[in-house]
């Protein structure tokens, strides 16, 4: 036997002795199908065997930002169910260096675990901008203001089906160094992704709206991303975003964009009113059809 052959053979009967002892193999899994082990273990109350899957995922490359965010907020809780706190303010702290704007979503309801995480989050703020010199506290939410970057939702004109619309997003607190937004008109699409431009008093983008003869919706969200192209503060998540109502194409009011002169509905309103003039002027003008005079200064009418 070859040295080639007996080191295939070897290879093999160690990768056999790995999927023996459970050990997975790279890519055995999707990232998908560890994230659904994961949130199936911690549905089960298997909150130890929880942790371990996601914080798999987290090491993946693969795993999204959203994925990661919700494996973190299961580790925190599953700390918290087995009662390490200080690891579940950890994951926490983890979770919101990802996005400091995050809103839980798999606690129930629960007090405790809305607690712990808002702890976390005012800690963080507070060691973001230090402790206020004041020796009573005032002025110190305004400092932590002033040292957060937040995003909020500009404001945007009527979006139309079939048109050219320009979205705004404020910020607040240190300038980003890149604002990127993701849209979608189609819940079930993938979200499309657009740099977003430093105007005067916004950060603006503008999007080509498919057009549509129904109203439908724009779904998109927004995230800062720092020098590190880390994310700073976000507005809407992937898995929640925000809407804005578009109108149909043909539910647009008066001469549409791009349309024929002879379309326009002030142009008709004013020849009906010019040919209902002429009428009455007609009629005014007696008996003679060939020619009537009008008094002096008045029209007079020819054929």
């Amino acid at each position: 036997m070859s040295a080639r052959r007996i080191a295939l053979l070897v290879l093999a009967l160690v990768l056999l002795d790995f999927a023996s002892y459970g050990v997975p193999l790279a890519h055995a899994q999707s990232v998908e199908e560890r994230v659904e082990k994961g949130v199936g273990e911690f549905q089960d109350l298997e909150f130890a065997a929880a942790i371990t899957t996601l914080e798999a995922v987290l090491k993946l490359g693969a795993a999204t930002q959203s994925q990661k965010l919700m494996a973190l907020e299961l580790i925190a809780i599953s700390h918290l169910s087995l009662g390490k706190v200080d690891k579940s303010r950890d994951a926490f702290r983890r979770l919101l260096t990802l996005s400091p704007d995050y809103v839980l979503r798999s606690h129930d309801g629960s007090p405790k675990v809305q607690s712990v995480f808002d702890e976390v989050r005012a800690s963080m703020k507070k060691q973001g901008t230090g402790e206020s010199k004041t020796g009573d506290g005032s002025g110190s939410q305004e400092a932590v203001e002033s040292k957060t970057t937040e995003l909020r939702p500009g404001r945007n004109k009527p979006a139309r089906a079939g048109r050219r619309f320009e979205i705004s997003v404020q910020s607040r607190g240190p300038a980003p160094q890149e604002v990127v937004l993701y849209w979608r008109t189609d819940p079930a699409a993938a979200y499309q992704t657009q740099a977003m431009r430093r105007g005067k008093s916004a950060w603006l983008t503008k999007l080509a709206l498919p057009a549509s003869t129904s109203d439908y919706s724009l779904q998109y969200y927004v995230v800062a991303k720092g020098v590190a192209a880390q994310s700073v503060a976000s507005l809407g998540q992937e898995q929640s975003p925000l809407e804005l109502a578009v109108a149909s194409s043909s539910s647009a009011g008066g001469r549409s964009e791009g349309g024929s002169w002879y379309t326009a509905w002030p142009l008709w309103a004013g020849v009906g009113i010019a040919l209902a003039g002429g009428s009455a002027l007609l009629i005014s003008s007696g008996s003679d059809p060939q020619q009537g005079a009008l008094s002096p200064g008045r029209i007079t009418l020819t054929p």
